[in-house]
């Protein structure tokens, strides 16, 4: 995943993430490097992993520190949302 999530954001050219429902985890990570996400009414965003005390995966360390604030340190630290 690592590689897929630098792949897609240095690709040269526009990447949409499409998000329809339960996003969790890995899908959160290769959608964040998208130059534009589109979320349905039915979509549901998680990083569980932050849940249980593990620190999320490269995507979603990355979005995260994007946070304004210290948000996205507090959530990824805490797992609350």
């Amino acid at each position: 995943e690592y590689r897929l999530n630098h792949l897609i954001h240095a690709y040269p050219k526009p990447y949409v993430a499409l998000m329809d429902g339960i996003v969790m985890g890995g899908g959160m990570g290769i959608s964040q490097g998208a130059k534009l996400r589109v979320l349905s009414e039915r979509s549901k965003l998680a990083m569980p992993e932050t849940g249980i005390g593990l620190f999320p995966d490269v995507g979603g360390g990355w979005f995260l520190a994007q946070c304004p604030g210290h948000v996205g340190e507090w959530l990824a630290l805490t797992g609350q949302a």
